[in-house]
């Protein structure tokens, strides 16, 4: 009985050694699995943040410089909005000549070529005109039609080929631009209108820059709010 037990006892002890020298590959096979999906997931993080960083671009001093010089036009388009109580309308005439007058009015020195007649009127060429309103709407193709509401305060003169305007006085508001940021193709605009009131633009590359002789505005406004 014994010997018996003995044997029985090799045997088990056998089989115990044969499970865990099994059970060992195995275990070493789970971790080396498990160890490239954990480095794979850190690199797809890694890859997400550099994606992050690239959208986040920062403009570069002359960006900068052109964003600034579109401050008549984010200026004018907002007195144009608080004006009519409209939202952005660049296909609505009053609302597309009301931000044309505020830019040659209360802007007449970045204005190419405007200059102030002997009886008291802006005149601008329709060329300059025509380079406001690239600037002032992205989806710009052609002058709109002078609506009636706004005829004592633009008009054409054929003679001149140019448009007239009858200054105006604004009073201390005014508008600074708090932020600049891009983001692809479009750059977001921040501006504040005495210090109190917030709107957010959307800006593209103008595309009539390279026909236009001495460009002011580099840039043309696709949405405002």
């Amino acid at each position: 009985m014994l010997k018996k037990s003995s044997i029985w006892t090799v045997v088990l002890l056998s089989v115990l050694m044969l499970l865990t020298a099994c059970a060992t590959p195995n275990t070493s096979t789970q971790d080396q699995s498990a160890a490239p999906e954990q480095t794979q997931g850190e690199n797809l993080q890694t890859q997400d943040n550099v994606t992050d960083n690239q959208t986040a671009e920062t403009l570069s001093t002359q960006d900068q410089e052109k964003v600034t010089a579109m401050l008549p036009v984010l200026d004018s388009i907002i007195l144009a909005m608080n004006d009519s109580g409209t939202t952005f309308e660049p296909r609505d005439e009053e609302f597309f000549w009301s931000v044309l007058y505020y830019v040659a009015v209360n802007y007449t020195d970045k204005v190419y070529m405007a200059e102030l007649t002997d009886d008291a009127l802006i005149k601008v060429p329709s060329r300059s005109v025509q380079e406001i309103a690239t600037a002032c709407f992205a989806d710009y193709d052609d002058l709109l039609n002078i609506p009636e509401s706004l005829v004592t305060s633009v008009t054409y003169d054929a003679d001149w080929d140019a448009y007239m305007f009858t200054p105006s006085d604004r009073g201390m508001s005014s508008s600074e631009i708090t932020e600049m940021s891009k983001n692809g193709d479009t750059i977001n605009v921040t501006v504040v209108l005495d210090g109190v009131d917030t709107y957010k633009f959307t800006l593209v590359d103008n595309p009539y820059v390279e026909s236009i002789e001495s460009p002011t505005f580099y840039y043309s406004v696709t949405s405002a709010k």
